[in-house]
Parts: C-alpha cells; structure tokens; sequence
C-alpha cells in the first residue's frame, strides 16, 4: 500500500499575536505555550496524516510505494493537494540499488505523474517503499482560505481553555478583573466542535 511522508513540514498558519488577538487572550499567555498549541492543531487537519486530505502550509511530502504502475498510461497518485513542482522519483531496480528517473522520462498531470509516451517505467525490487517520489505540495500561508485558519485558532482556543481549567471549580473570581464561570455540562465544546466542523467541512479532499 502506498504511503505518504512530510519530509519539510510547513510553517506555522498563524502566529502566537493573531491567536491572541483572535480568541481574547491575555498577554501573559507565552509564545511558546500558543506555538506548540498552533502546531497541534494543525497537525490535526493538515497534511497526510491531517483530516482534511490536503497539504496548508508549503511543504515537501513523499509518496512511497512498493512498484510502479503496470503501463506508462497509469498514473502515480499524488496525495495532498495542493501538488507543486516534482523534486525527484527514485526507485530500488531488480538488484536491490538505488536509481533515479530522468525529469525528462515523466510529467504531472494533475494530482498524478505518468511516465512519458515511449518511456516504460521500469522493473523495481518489489520490496517495500521501492518507489519513492518527493514533492512539493501546498500554498503560502497567505493563501490558506481564512475558514481553516479560523477553524484551527478556535481549536487552539479549545486546547487551550482545557489545559488552563479546572473541571472542579465552577467558577473562578479574580479580584479586579472579574469572574469566569466554566461550562461544565459541555454544551459550550459541542457548539466549539460543530463550529470548527462547519468550517473545514467544505475543505476536505476526500479520498477514494
């Protein structure tokens, strides 16, 4: 079975300051507290393990498979759209070492590569992950729809409000400030949960 591995990750989506601004959180929440949260979240939909199907952030993933197709007509499967630019296709041949295909012997069409008409894609070893191809995948962070970034800051807000609450105290007063009053029936996480699904919704690549 094909397999899909990060091998550069992407950057961060938002920042600890947008966070911030987004969910009303205090200053004294650290960047470092908001950053390891941002990138938890995201992890959760972005990428070939994410739910979404689909790749945010640029990145660069690799496709690994036991063999290449049976025809030059049948094509690799590319998963994590959006797909850029090919960085190499490499192969373990019948003796067991590594090759690399000529740029020139395949092209991308789409979410696929197809070897090129008169090329043949050639015997491999037959072991697992004996084809790999590298490539970039995603968009700038800018061009990420807002309805994902959104989704993830609210997620970071869900992750966050966990760690800091205490499930035993119903409310909390802070001399000065004001009271917090916490929902413990867990109808506030519910509406989080199903606001953040209607967002992604849309987004998702399904993959068959």
């Amino acid at each position: 079975m094909p397999s899909t591995v990060v091998i550069t990750p992407p950057g961060a989506l938002l920042s600890p300051a947008e966070i911030r601004e987004q969910l009303l959180l205090p200053a004294s929440v650290s960047d470092g507290a908001l950053t390891r949260l941002i990138k938890v979240a995201t992890q959760e939909v972005d990428g070939p393990d994410g739910w979404l199907g689909r790749a945010l952030g640029e990145q660069v993933l690799e496709l690994r498979d036991d063999r290449f197709p049976a025809s030059w007509c049948d094509g690799l499967r590319l998963y994590c759209e959006p797909i850029g630019a090919i960085v190499s296709v490499t192969y373990d041949d019948a003796a067991g070492v590594a090759q690399t295909i000529d740029p020139a012997d395949y092209e991308k069409h789409g979410a696929a590569l197809f070897a090129r008409r008169g090329f043949s894609w050639p015997t491999t070893s037959n072991r697992p992950e004996s084809v790999r191809v590298r490539y970039h995948a995603g968009q700038p962070g800018t061009d990420v729809p807002e309805r994902i970034k959104h989704a993830i800051a609210l997620r970071v807000g869900r992750l966050y409000r966990f760690a800091v609450s205490d499930p035993s105290l119903k409310k909390e007063v802070v001399e000065g400030v004001g009271s917090t009053e916490w929902d413990l029936s867990g109808a506030g996480a519910l509406v989080a949960d199903r606001a953040i699904a209607d967002l992604l919704g849309p987004c998702r690549i399904w993959i068959s």
